[in-house]
């Protein structure tokens, strides 16, 4: 939060989430360390957010940035990775950190294949993608301990309630919060691609997250039958 927000621990966080006097600025609807993982240890510490509660940044750093700026109305509270903090140096002043010990002690999991344990071909296509490799993209074999923090999270934390429908009704305002994300953290312009197919709409931007490295989402208007 805001350096000078009168939020100083959890307790202060959860009092006013009760009281609806705090907006939740978190990153994407199905962003692990900017929503998922951190509204579930809400959730575990009996704080449940309401559709109005919560806003989206498409950033980390975007997140931070919100922090900074003026603001009447709701006290905001910013749920982004670690890193973020010691990324944005320029920020470094103007926000600070409460300690969430539940949330602090979950562990963030990398991008993971898993195949049933009678998978006959377990073993040649784990040769196989070890094998490959190119400069965005390398695979490595999992060690036990890694294995039991997909346990872990497996018992702890589910995809928060109607996020796919966030996901498929995205609005032009935030279309271009993503593409503006992407001007920033990229070398290469965002590219989009209006079609339309079928009665329908579908907008699909050629960006990818600077973080995760994952395709920006698209946003469908409508009954779309091509691209």
């Amino acid at each position: 939060m805001a350096a000078d927000s009168p939020l100083h621990n959890l307790d202060d966080v959860r009092r006013h989430a009760e009281l609806d006097s705090i907006d939740f600025i978190f990153v994407h609807p199905l962003s692990m360390s900017g929503r998922v993982l951190p509204e579930n240890m809400l959730r575990d510490i009996g704080t449940r957010l309401a559709q109005d509660q919560m806003s989206y940044s498409y950033s980390h750093s975007r997140s931070m940035e919100l922090l900074t700026r003026p603001n009447v109305g709701r006290l905001q509270v910013a749920l982004v990775w670690d890193d973020a903090l010691f990324a944005a140096t320029t920020l470094s002043d103007s926000v600070r950190h409460i300690e969430f010990p539940e949330l602090d002690r979950m562990p963030i999991l990398n991008d993971l294949i898993l195949v049933r344990s009678d998978f006959e071909f377990a073993p040649e296509l784990s040769r196989l993608l070890i094998a490959y490799k190119n400069k965005d993209i390398g695979f490595e074999p999992i060690d036990q301990a890694e294995y039991d923090k997909l346990v872990l999270w497996n018992r702890h934390v589910r995809i928060p309630h109607g996020a796919n429908d966030e996901l498929r009704l995205v609005s032009v305002k935030k279309i271009g919060q993503i593409l503006l994300h992407s001007s920033r953290s990229l070398n290469i312009p965002p590219r989009v691609a209006l079609v339309l197919s079928g009665g329908g709409v579908l907008v699909s931007s050629g960006c990818r997250d600077r973080v995760g490295g994952a395709p920006c989402r698209t946003a469908q208007g409508g009954p779309a039958s091509g691209h």
